[in-house]
């Protein structure tokens, strides 16, 4: 709704629309939560806490008939050096991949499928568990048996209980082992990789990866901690529009301030916002004969600038953002690739790395990109693409303190750009002689 028809009276009918229809309940502890109902919530912090709260409830359910799989974990100072992973390796590398350290198998467990297999089955599809494996096959990380949902399924239809049952909805059995290894730079000239079961347990999400799903209930939060608290507007649009009806959207905290909260959610505006309203104004016209003139160079929140991708094998280190509604610049990326236009060409189709897989935060554009490390081998370039990543999410998790919102793609690239003006860099001995090159490719406009 365009913000000149938000009237106070339109706004308290909201309110009043929130605190009567949704369901209420004072506490995560509440028997109404069920554990098959899915978490759906502001940001990936509350997430993998509301994650870690299900799977105790989980163990305690299960007991005796629960199995857990370890993850084998290694690093390397080099290529061809891999060694048993330390303990702070381990949790560094559980913020790099998505197999979780520790992974639970038990009766009717639903799971999400990491990785990609052709004409068997895709990274996130959802995944039950067929037959619980023996502990053996856990401890030697042994193929476990699923049924894969029909790609595009976002929940498991309640009553599935026989493998008929499971067929009849379009579900297929498949056998699931290991996911591939990947080496992961985690910082300080260090490498990791994981062997685990490429499963992950799909008890919670992020409001932005609900986008697009059809659920039959769900349960958030959205008042208390910082870390439940929304910080887009969209964000509100999405989650109360996951179920067909209000009541089946499960609100943990007061309704009073439950609505509220929501409700000054909705009373921000950003440059999408104003971008969509400048394009309904544009195309609901009376008249058929005049076609409407779209300015989309001065109007669209993102203005690339007039710069060439670079042809060329010497490195870079570059800095994405998602083009996807909602999310107002405010979703990056950044990574290195010695080759930039094949790097792109491969976020583009999907096929890059699994943080800019999800079709909902595409597409994507080049923010900016470091030039320069002729010479230099990859380490390098990890070196600047972790710096520059450390830079971002420090700075954020002390404006999440001060209750600010995240840095946006400009404030990112400004952040990767002061970099290289200070020569940050230099401390690394793969850059020590090098003269390294910012480049800013677009901007977003914030007010």
């Amino acid at each position: 709704m365009s913000k000149r028809l938000r009237t106070p009276e339109v706004r308290q009918e909201f309110k009043n629309l929130i605190t009567t229809k949704c369901t209420f309940v004072d506490s995560w502890n509440d028997p109404r939560l069920d554990v098959d109902l899915l978490r759906m919530l502001a940001k990936n912090r509350a997430r993998k806490d509301a994650e870690q709260r299900l799977l105790t409830k989980v163990k305690a359910r299960y007991h005796d008939s629960i199995l857990c799989a370890r993850a084998v974990d290694f690093e390397s100072s080099t290529e061809s050096n891999w060694v048993e992973a330390s303990s702070a390796t381990t949790r560094l590398l559980s913020r790099h991949v998505k197999e979780p350290e520790r992974l639970y198998f038990y009766p009717g467990a639903v799971y999400e499928i990491t990785f990609n297999r052709d004409d068997q089955f895709s990274q996130s599809q959802l995944a039950v568990l067929a037959e619980m494996p023996s502990m053996e096959d856990v401890n030697e990380l042994r193929s476990v048996s699923v049924y894969a949902a029909p790609e595009g399924t976002k929940a498991i239809p309640a009553g599935l209980k026989t493998e008929d049952d499971f067929v009849r909805h379009g579900f297929c059995k498949r056998s699931i082992g290991t996911a591939p290894e990947h080496s992961k730079y985690i910082g300080l000239g260090v490498l990791g990789k994981r062997r685990q079961f490429g499963l992950r347990h799909r008890l919670a999400a992020t409001i932005h990866a609900g986008m697009g799903q059809d659920l039959p209930a769900l349960v958030t939060r959205v008042t208390g901690d910082d870390m439940y608290h929304l910080f887009q507007r969209e964000q509100v649009v999405v989650l109360l529009s996951r179920t067909h009806y209000a009541k089946d959207i499960i609100f943990v905290g007061d309704p009073d301030e439950t609505a509220e909260a929501l409700a000054s959610m909705l009373d921000k505006d950003g440059p999408y916002s104003e971008y969509m309203e400048y394009l309904v104004r544009k195309l609901v016209h009376r008249s058929p004969e005049r076609a409407p003139s779209i300015n989309l160079a001065t109007r669209h929140p993102y203005f690339a600038m007039n710069v060439d991708v670079p042809n060329g094998n010497s490195g870079f280190c570059y800095l994405m953002v998602s083009m996807a509604k909602g999310s107002e610049g405010k979703v990056t990326y950044i990574g290195q690739t010695p080759d930039l236009v094949a790097r792109f060409e491969k976020h583009k189709r999907g096929a890059g790395p699994s943080a800019t897989a999800d079709p909902g935060l595409k597409p994507w554009a080049i923010m900016a990109y470091v030039s320069g490390f002729e010479g230099a081998n990859v380490a390098g370039r990890m070196y600047l693409e972790r710096l520059w990543q450390v830079t971002r999410d420090r700075t954020n998790a002390k404006r999440r303190c001060q209750n600010m919102s995240p840095l946006n793609a400009n404030e990112v690239a400004d952040l990767g750009k002061a970099i290289i003006e200070r020569q940050l860099y230099r401390c690394c001995p793969e850059l020590a002689d090098k003269n390294l090159v910012f480049v800013r490719c677009g901007m977003f406009r914030t007010s």
